[in-house]
């Protein structure tokens, strides 16, 4: 029959060999978790920028051509927007009137009877839109730059008679503000996009006759 020390001592090895045991698979699980956690990071990280890269590289190029390169240079066009509609306003007020100019517009656009100053004010307008995306790119800057004016004519029925028949009614300033914004809508997107065009391939043109149109200038323009 076997005496206490030797049970006592078969308990203890027994005790210490479970020990190590359970060591060595909590260790051997530890790493497999630390293993499974840098793999599955990894795999994050590579999908992330898998997908942010392509993103990062659209938006560039689509920040670019919807508000400009330069921040300030498109604060200013939207400052100078509502200067150039209330110059408008005023010019056209005090001077031909909103009548004069629709008349005009009406027998330029039906043929009847053209006016010079049609041509010349769209032409005026095609370019502020092109030195605008040549020198910012930008359609929405470039947008308000042109509708401006626009809006300025429009403002101007604030007033005025209109017949709607059978009675005539006074132009009211909400009235006013909603024809300048039809009237910037209808010819001043038209306008703005047309001269854009033209500045960004005057633009582009440029760069390559200067030799700017390499990879390297389109990351700088981005």
């Amino acid at each position: 029959m076997p005496s206490i020390t030797s049970i006592s001592s078969t308990a203890r090895s027994l005790a210490r060999a479970g020990t190590s045991v359970s060591t060595t698979v909590l260790a051997w699980l530890v790493g497999l978790l630390t293993a499974a956690f840098a793999l599955a990071r990894s795999g994050l990280a590579r999908g992330r920028d898998a997908v942010a890269d392509p993103v990062a590289r659209l938006r560039g190029p689509l920040r670019v051509g919807l508000f400009g390169r330069r921040v300030d240079v498109s604060l200013l066009a939207a400052l100078v927007a509502p200067v150039l509609a209330l110059a408008t306003a005023w010019w056209v007020g005090s001077t031909v009137g909103f009548g004069t100019v629709a008349d005009w517009f009406v027998g330029t656009w039906t043929g009847r009877s053209p006016h010079l100053a049609v041509f010349l004010a769209a032409g005026a307008l095609v370019a502020l839109g092109a030195v605008s995306a040549a020198v910012n790119s930008g359609l929405v800057p470039t947008l308000l730059l042109v509708a401006g004016p626009l809006f300025g004519v429009g403002v101007t029925r604030y007033g005025r008679g209109a017949t709607y028949y059978p009675t005539t009614e006074v132009v009211s300033l909400p009235e006013a503000v909603l024809g300048g914004l039809a009237v910037a809508a209808a010819f001043g997107v038209p306008l703005a996009v047309a001269g854009f065009c033209l500045g960004v391939c005057g633009r582009r043109v440029t760069d390559v006759l200067r030799g700017d149109s390499g990879p390297a200038a389109r990351a700088g323009e981005a």
